[in-house]
């Protein structure tokens, strides 16, 4: 996780694009794409409720941070096309496991959890998701055909985790699933845009 965040920062850094190009043209860009394939069985196993370590969940979202910071610039998102981040992305099976979505308020309780229930350890596992999708979008504009298509596939590989958040909408929702529902509108709007 810390060398994660060490390259997030390096990328952050690399205002011309040099250590971006050392990352994928050694590999290592497309082995953490890759690893992100061998991860989901683990995240898929987040989601239950006797877990015996959330270190999959922090290294996740390291990796997710660190394409995030790559999709934030036009030739960093145009490479993540390259190497098929978002048809990686299509093909975990985590994002459609979603837990139940509760119809009530959050109790006025504030403190935090030890660890962290099912549903959020799920938004953990989806906000970064979406935040690419966005990122990307954002760095390509919503004219670039490459980028809406491979973010609508997969916003429809995971037609069953869309078709339950869409459908639970409330404003009655705690705050948590209510970020999950702008995030993915705000993904889906943007997509099916196409420069209006």
């Amino acid at each position: 996780m810390l060398a994660l965040s060490c390259l997030d920062m390096l990328v952050e850094l690399d205002e011309g694009g040099t250590f971006t190009w050392i990352l994928s043209s050694r590999g290592y860009l497309k082995f953490a794409i890759d690893s992100l394939l061998e991860a989901d069985r683990h995240l898929v196993a987040l989601l239950t409720t006797n877990i015996k370590s959330l270190r999959p969940l922090y290294v996740y979202e390291s990796k997710m941070a660190l394409l995030c910071r790559l999709a934030s610039t036009p030739s960093g998102a145009e490479l993540l096309l390259e190497h098929s981040t978002l048809a990686c992305l299509s093909a975990l099976h985590v994002f459609n496991k979603h837990p139940e979505i509760v119809n009530h308020m959050a109790s006025g309780s504030m403190e935090a959890e030890f660890v962290p229930t099912v549903s959020s350890r799920y938004l953990q596992i989806l906000s970064p998701a979406l935040s690419l999708c966005d990122t990307i979008i954002s760095s390509l504009g919503v004219t670039h055909q490459a980028a809406v298509a491979q973010v609508l596939k997969f916003v429809l590989s995971n037609g069953e985790m869309v078709t339950l958040v869409l459908r639970s909408g409330s404003p009655f929702h705690q705050l948590c699933y209510l970020k999950e529902l702008a995030l993915l509108t705000g993904v889906i709007a943007r997509a099916t845009n196409e420069g209006r």
